[in-house]
């Protein structure tokens, strides 16, 4: 457990620390981000209609594979059905204009993004908004339905696996009741302070891969609340000594060693070396069972009031995940 490479219970292959490109802002600069990250050897890339950076992303895999640096069967992309296409013939559309912006022929991980619906306007509006000031709530959305169009998506050969991000334990499970086949990926916020345990234990029981968004617990812009300040806690800082490591780098090894995907996000040339740079060192048994105790439960949970800011009246779903 925590190395490189994660087998997915459908055989499919992907690296077990990719970048995330949620909120980085100028095209530009996410060009040059994704040039660094390719120099540094990332071969998984965490993408999204809803980023609206999939343009991007396609140009600058073309200009990798046209010069022979990268092939495209070493680059494993994940994108996901953004909450306007939560209806079984709407995955068809949104998959098909993700592949055109990325220029692919298929994905390699195609996620649904949220459990909840919001109400289609056209492709480009992500967050329909009422009168009110609420984003317009799809109520209807009908979660098994819309997995079993995940599923033909694989026959079509548009993506080779597939997944959702942000479930709950009972969604999850009410998705293996009826599947016929189970998520490969679960994709949540995991930092050290809201280490999901119970929602792993049910992973590991159906042999569904976690992968941990958001894992040194930061917020992203547009959150008033306040950051956990995980990368000072005395232990990781007494861990990381010991190793000669920064405190994220062992945040990483732990999620690694836990048995999850890691998906980082930076913009900074260094800290993407950083990131990367775990594969060199283990934490002993009794270092993990240390660091599994600064776990805090919901109070370590920092997106949850993130997507309440930006989805305000998401919480009257009936499938907002978090009730």
């Amino acid at each position: 457990m925590g190395g490189n490479i994660i087998v997915l219970n459908d055989g499919n292959i992907l690296p077990s620390i990719g970048l995330g490109t949620w909120q980085v802002k100028e095209d530009a600069e996410l060009e040059k981000l994704l040039d660094q990250a390719l120099e540094s050897g990332y071969r998984l890339f965490d993408t999204a209609h809803f980023y609206q950076n999939e343009k991007v992303l396609g140009k600058i895999f073309q200009k990798w594979f046209q010069t022979g640096k990268v092939k495209r069967e070493e680059i494993f992309v994940i994108s996901k059905l953004p909450m306007i296409g939560m209806w079984p013939y709407r995955v068809n559309e949104f998959l098909k204009i993700t592949l055109q912006n990325l220029g692919l022929d298929y994905v390699d991980l195609y996620l649904i993004q949220f459990p909840i619906g919001f109400n289609y306007v056209d492709t480009d509006e992500l967050i329909p908004m009422t009168n009110e000031g609420n984003v317009s709530l799809d109520n209807k959305i009908h979660l098994e339905a819309v997995w079993t169009a995940m599923e033909t998506e694989i026959s079509r050969g548009r993506t080779k696996s597939i997944g959702v991000c942000n479930f709950n334990e009972v969604q999850l499970s009410r998705i293996l009741n009826t599947c016929k086949i189970p998520p490969a990926i679960l994709q949540v916020e995991v930092n050290m302070f809201f280490q999901q345990k119970s929602l792993k234990s049910l992973c590991d029981k159906h042999k569904i891969n976690m992968s941990a968004f958001s894992p040194f617990g930061k917020t992203v812009e547009g959150n008033s609340n306040e950051k956990p300040n995980i990368t000072s806690d005395p232990t990781l800082q007494k861990i990381g000594t010991k190793y000669g490591k920064s405190e994220a780098q062992i945040i990483l090894r732990f999620l690694l060693q836990s048995g999850f995907i890691v998906i980082p996000r930076s913009t900074n040339a260094e800290r993407l070396k950083e990131n990367i740079s775990v594969y060199d060192f283990s934490l002993e048994p009794s270092e993990l069972v240390e660091l599994q105790g600064l776990d805090k439960g919901k109070e370590g949970q920092t997106k949850r009031a993130y997507f309440d800011a930006i989805f305000p009246g998401a919480q009257e779903h009936p499938e907002y995940p978090w009730k």
